[in-house]
């Protein structure tokens, strides 16, 4: 017995991986069902969202320093910054406050 052709190419290889942003790594989209407590699977699940909930804080600042550097003289004196503080606060890694 033949199998139609439903006209969809064949995957091959790997799937492609999608760009990270903020709304791959909505909480909100996680599981409502949360695994028993004490189990190992309550273990990876909370390592998970700690996870996420990290590299959501890391894609943040990085936004928002990208942002800062943007800011010219006259906009930093508004949120109170000087030229200094603006470059010390952009070249701090993405992981550090």
């Amino acid at each position: 017995m033949h199998e139609k052709n439903s006209g969809k190419p064949a995957v091959t290889g790997p799937m492609p991986l999608e760009p990270l942003t903020m709304s791959s790594l909505s909480l909100r989209s996680a599981p409502r069902t949360v695994p028993a407590a004490g189990s190992r699977a309550a273990a990876s699940y909370s390592v998970l969202v700690g996870v996420a909930r990290a590299a959501r804080s890391w894609i943040e600042r990085c936004k928002q320093r990208r942002a800062l550097a943007e800011l010219d003289d006259r906009l930093l004196d508004d949120v109170g910054l000087s030229r200094e503080q603006a470059r010390g606060e952009i070249a701090k890694p993405f992981w550090r406050r």
